[in-house]
């Protein structure tokens, strides 16, 4: 008896510990409410149990056997609101929820506090304190039976319920879901134990199941907080985002969206019961078009009008969501780019326009000659031209004046280059026009034309004058760089000619 009584007040001492020590801080999270309240259960059972094997009063034993059930029973109910809180499922919970779930315990504690009046509970109890406390004969009620068929439905269906959820937990959360999970089959197990009989004992089995999950659900609990604050920071991350994020199950359709997504959605007018193809899809309807982004490897850029009339362009990029067992499902990350993609093409033609004359520059004229190199353009003309006299007028007259030279000779060739043609600067003395749909006789025109042009200039100290070579592709087959390198080489030849004049 005595090494009983020892035995419960250590569990009581165990529980009230864990009450104050986790409790202190966090009484105003619903699980740590959930958790004091099983506590407290708890600790009015063992309560009970202690003063039955104190008393040596038959009566009063009699009435804390069955004092002791509406604890029981509010204790085993109370693990449905707590799991459910700990895996963060409150919108689940209700008042309608409660009244149904804690219905039967509250005829339970009625039916307790009133047993002496009637047999619902106990059909015949009878209680002998000589030698010792113990009981002598034990009918029970259909109530009872109702009661105890509560309790184990509930806790047999919290363990599937952990179970359940503990494979859905996020790994961030997984070791907090391990510790409930062993405390709540703890308790079931034990629970079995008592009700079976197997093992004979002075103690509450079920009590002591109850008392080793409290203890488990105090470390999964405690061990959450961290990651609970870490979920809730990411919340927080997650909704205050400037960026669109959308997060995708494994068949792609939507699981989430974010504070700026919806109100992105909202502000297009989109409603979509399914994937971001439809979103796309939707876009596609209202006019939009869908172009890689300008670097490799960030996205898709979706250049659209809003309803309001702007001109917008929204860069998008896919992302795998994966674990331990493979892909889960993804989420796009959405950017409203249309400042940044403006400024990047103004830098990029920035990048690609000589300052002194405004003509595009070799990077420029590479770009080029990989855009105009198809078919439709053949016969596709180049024409070189080298200026003759720069070195000779910037050591004369200043590097002003070369400058201005090549101004000049930059503003005759931008007059001669056919509408169709594009004029290029790739040095400091040297000219290239790329001419789509040209023919080489047209090409030997257009050199006479140019030659005239700087032969009637005189608003310079020095006459200027321009050495010239072109070359065409006229079959697809043929190498641009080779018809480049040969209208190179014939200008190149045309000013070894004019330097031996």
């Amino acid at each position: 008896m005595a090494v009983a009584i020892v035995y419960v007040a250590i569990l009581i001492v165990i529980i009230v510990f864990f009450m104050v020590t986790y409790t202190g801080g966090n009484r105003k999270r619903p699980v740590a409410k959930a958790f004091l309240f099983m506590a407290v259960m708890s600790v009015c059972w063992v309560a009970c149990e202690i003063l039955y094997h104190l008393t040596q009063n038959a009566t009063v034993a009699r009435l804390l056997y069955d004092y002791k059930i509406p604890f029981v029973t509010l204790a085993a109910t109370s693990t449905v609101p707590f799991v459910f809180y700990f895996y963060g499922l409150n919108r689940r919970l209700n008042r309608m929820t409660y009244v149904l779930l804690y219905l039967i315990p509250a005829v339970t504690t009625l039916f307790a506090l009133t047993s002496p009046l009637h047999t619902l509970l106990r059909q015949k109890l009878v209680v002998n304190i000589s030698p010792v406390l113990h009981t002598d004969y034990n009918v029970r009620g259909i109530w009872f039976w109702v009661h105890t068929l509560q309790v184990y439905l509930t806790l047999l269906c919290v363990v599937f319920f952990v179970i359940r959820q503990h494979y859905k937990t996020p790994r961030s959360k997984r070791a907090a879901s391990n510790f409930l999970l062993f405390g709540i089959t703890s308790t079931m197990a034990l629970s079995i134990v008592s009700v079976s009989n197997i093992i004979k004992t002075p103690f509450d089995i079920t009590l002591i199941g109850i008392c080793v999950a409290l203890v488990f659900f105090y470390i999964g609990t405690a061990i959450s907080e961290k990651a609970g604050f870490l979920s809730l920071a990411r919340d927080e991350v997650f909704n205050n985002m400037h960026e669109m994020v959308f997060v995708l199950h494994a068949d792609d359709t939507i699981a989430e969206m974010n504070k700026s997504a919806k109100h992105w959605m909202e502000k297009m007018r989109i409603i979509t019961q399914g994937g971001f193809d439809e979103i796309l899809e939707s876009l596609k309807g209202a006019g939009a078009e869908i172009y890689p982004a300008p670097e490799e490897g960030t996205g898709m850029d979706i250049h659209f009008s809003t309803p309001q009339g702007d001109n917008v362009i929204i860069n998008y990029k896919e992302n795998v969501i994966t674990d331990d067992d493979g892909v889960k499902g993804k989420f796009y990350l959405c950017s409203d780019v249309t400042k940044s993609r403006a400024i990047f093409h103004q830098l990029a033609e920035h990048a690609e326009l000589d300052p002194l004359t405004g003509l595009q520059n070799r990077r420029g004229f590479e770009m080029a000659t990989h855009a105009l190199d198809t078919p439709s353009n053949l016969p596709l003309t180049v024409i070189f031209g080298d200026l003759n006299g720069l070195k000779a007028t910037n050591d004369t007259y200043g590097h002003k004046q070369g400058d201005q030279l090549i101004i000049t000779a930059a503003a005759l060739l931008r007059n001669a280059c056919p509408p169709s043609g594009r004029l290029f600067r790739i040095g400091g003395d040297e000219f290239v026009m790329l001419i789509p749909n040209f023919t080489e006789e047209l090409a030997e025109q257009r050199l006479c034309e140019i030659n005239n042009l700087f032969a009637t200039t005189r608003n310079l100290p020095i006459q200027p004058s321009i050495a010239l070579g072109y070359a065409a592709k006229n079959h697809p087959e043929e190498s641009l760089l080779a018809v480049i390198e040969e209208a190179d080489g014939r200008m190149y030849k045309n000013k070894q000619e004019a330097k031996g004049a």
